[in-house]
């Protein structure tokens, strides 16, 4: 553990004194335009975080990985000791599709004066709020992108300050290895805003790099060096998260190698409590140091944040409160990369005539093909179709069963071994197919995925691998209605036939 704090140290004195002030930032040098709990209780270490929506607010490649429905909201009334009418709220809603994750938000800063008891004045107020748009996606094997592209607004009881405008960021995520991710930020690389006077303003650029670690499977570091355009390095920041509780088992980490796929979505499915902390350095105007803490508590498909920051020679010596709320809910509208590979540690160990290059395996007499056929996964919110999982399985089997070289295993009993090596089957690949392969005893392995979309159209995505050799040699679907489904069921005995006959294995030569 040791060695992996000292890693993560280095990088990020080593990023400091080469003075990359071109990937640091000061994005959080301006508080008002940053949101969300779980951040703030980070002291806004989150360049480098992903898998949150926040991240549009500090990089968006950040949201790449999220993969169900997401709606989140905070509040907060940073300055209420002295500014009592200053309120800041914000409203997200990410969809994940296709080609990457939507994020819609709006959030606004409001501050109002109410003289009228003292003085004969109208209130005064004054409101900056911004509609933002944001897309994060992955590319290639290792990175991600993320863009926010936003309509920002001023409006005010006073004449002639009443402005709009459009601005644009970049964001990119990189994982330099298995638990390290580099997060680069750009902010308001396009920003104007034209006010009613006939002026125009333009924000500074601003930049931040941050380093994710993460040291144990529920815990990790964060780290961020910010600056600006004109400023050079304004701020330095540490957070650090871990997970307190967690009522099913899974690891804060994920599975998969890079970025995880979302699979290390803080927030569990039944119940969590996760403690974070953090503390950020002001280095170039007041100098001095904001305190932050956190915690969060997950139920269920809702999340709780909250954090307080202490600002030491801040506006005010009384604690900032924030809060955030989440909902998650829907089906996962992206599989995760079968491809991705997995640490090898998490794998049962491969005997040794397997650990060198993957080569096909000759068979020599009468050996039947050994072929497995895992439980269709259900893809759907509703359960009332669950019944298919099988149902295809079982009529993939009963075709095959056809064939006297092929020995077809018991589904139950493969499903129920596969289950307690890789319990979400979207994840398998054919490092993980191999490993199954061992447990049970197959040759080849089908699994399949299954969506019904306005209760009459099915989706099935079905791939198939070789453990032999290590491969995905098949991997297609086919769409249709629900009155279809037996002839959907032919078309994929179809490709299966036609690629165990490409395999060229003389026991997989179909004598019936």
């Amino acid at each position: 553990m040791l060695r992996k704090i000292s890693k993560f140290l280095f990088i990020l004195i080593f990023l400091c004194y080469f003075n990359l002030s071109s990937f640091a930032g000061g994005i959080t040098g301006d508080n008002t335009k940053l949101f969300g709990a779980r951040s703030i209780g980070l002291s806004n270490s989150f360049t480098a975080m992903d898998n949150d929506v926040n991240a549009i607010y500090y990089n968006p490649a950040g949201i790449y990985n999220i993969k169900t429905n997401v709606f989140s909201t905070s509040y907060s009334n940073p300055y209420k000791n002295i500014l009592d009418n200053y309120k800041q709220y914000n409203l997200i809603y990410a969809i994940p599709l296709n080609f990457g994750v939507n994020v819609v938000s709006y959030s606004v800063n409001s501050l109002t004066f109410d003289y009228s008891s003292i003085a004969d004045f109208d209130p005064l107020s004054w409101k900056e709020s911004t509609l933002k748009y944001s897309l994060g996606f992955k590319f290639k094997e290792k990175y991600a992108l993320g863009f926010n592209l936003s309509y920002n607004k001023v409006t005010s009881s006073i004449n002639s300050a009443n402005a709009d405008g459009l601005s644009f960021d970049i964001g990119f995520l990189s994982n330099i290895d298995k638990d390290l991710i580099l997060g680069i930020s750009l902010k308001n690389i396009y920003d104007e805003l034209r006010w009613d006077n006939g002026t125009n303003e333009s924000a500074d650029l601003k930049y931040a790099v941050g380093l994710k670690y993460n040291i144990l499977d529920k815990w990790n570091i964060l780290g961020d060096l910010k600056g600006s355009e004109g400023e050079n390095f304004e701020t330095v920041s540490f957070g650090t998260e871990y997970t307190i509780f967690e009522s099913i088992d899974a690891k804060y980490n994920g599975g998969n190698k890079y970025f995880n796929d979302g699979n290390n979505n803080i927030y569990p499915k039944d119940l969590s409590v996760i403690f974070r902390g953090g503390i950020e350095k002001d280095l170039y105007d007041a100098k001095d140091f904001r305190y932050s803490l956190g915690v969060s508590f997950g139920v269920g498909v809702t999340t709780i944040d909250y954090a307080f920051k202490y600002d030491k020679n801040g506006p005010t010596d009384d604690l900032q409160h924030y809060f955030t709320l989440d909902f998650n809910w829907g089906n996962e509208n992206k599989e995760n990369d079968v491809n991705a590979s997995l640490d090898s540690n998490d794998l049962p160990p491969l005997p040794d005539n397997l650990n060198s290059a993957p080569v096909q395996q000759v068979i020599h007499g009468s050996k039947k093909a050994e072929i497995a056929i895992i439980t269709f996964k259900d893809l759907n919110t509703s359960k009332s179709n669950a019944w298919l999982g099988s149902g295809i399985s079982d009529m993939l089997i009963k075709n095959l069963q056809q064939y006297k070289k092929i020995s077809v295993k018991d589904r139950k009993e493969v499903s129920q071994m596969v289950s307690l090596v890789q319990p979400n089957i979207t994840t398998i690949n054919p490092e993980i197919a191999a490993q199954i392969g061992i447990l049970v005893n197959a040759d080849i392995i089908l699994i399949g995925t299954y969506k019904i979309t306005n209760e009459k159209q099915i989706t099935i995505h079905y791939k198939l691998f070789n453990t032999d050799t290590r491969e995905k040699v098949l991997d297609k679907k086919v769409n249709g209605t629900l009155s279809q489904l037996f002839k959907l069921i032919q078309k994929i005995n179809s490709d299966v036939d036609a690629t165990l006959r490409s395999l060229n294995l003389y026991y997989l030569s179909y004598n019936k």
